[in-house]
């Protein structure tokens, strides 16, 4: 009996040294990085765009937030469209054919679109929340010029 109590104090000792240093323990979030291709689009010019989604610390993600700004060439923003839950779901689900993203995996999707005016950038940002609760976002940039 008595070497089953050392233990239990020894994993005790060990969680209250852990905690009080700082060092708890806790679940990785996953962490999303997002490429959009080209970087520079024409305004009126119909180009093909690309997204590239990736979860890159082994951690699947629930998609569930995208947000939408619009900057004119002075940096002033403009717009901003924030779309949340089953709408960004629906979203995600209609430019990747999935609102889920695996630990490691790579989403893309390729589509056809056509820029308007403001002249200046574009911010988009992805997100969710990580098999372990964490939520996690990412932003990529491109430009809107006019030719």
């Amino acid at each position: 009996m008595r070497p089953k109590r050392s233990f239990i104090l020894l994993i005790i000792l060990l969680i209250v040294s852990f905690s009080s240093a700082g060092c708890v323990l806790l679940p990785k979030p996953g962490i999303l990085t997002l490429r959009i291709s080209p970087s520079t689009v024409y305004i009126s010019e119909s180009v093909l765009m690309t997204f590239t989604l990736r979860e890159r610390n082994g951690v699947g993600v629930s998609l569930n937030y995208i947000k939408m700004e619009t900057y004119n060439q002075w940096g002033d923003l403009k717009n901003r469209v924030v779309m949340k839950g089953q709408e960004a779901e629906q979203e995600f689900f209609n430019l990747f054919g999935t609102h889920t993203i695996r630990g490691e995996e790579t989403l893309q999707a390729t589509f056809n679109t056509i820029e308007s005016t403001p002249i200046g950038k574009r911010v988009i940002t992805m997100g969710g929340t990580g098999d372990n609760g964490n939520s996690t976002r990412t932003s990529h940039e491109y430009h809107v010029k006019q030719r």
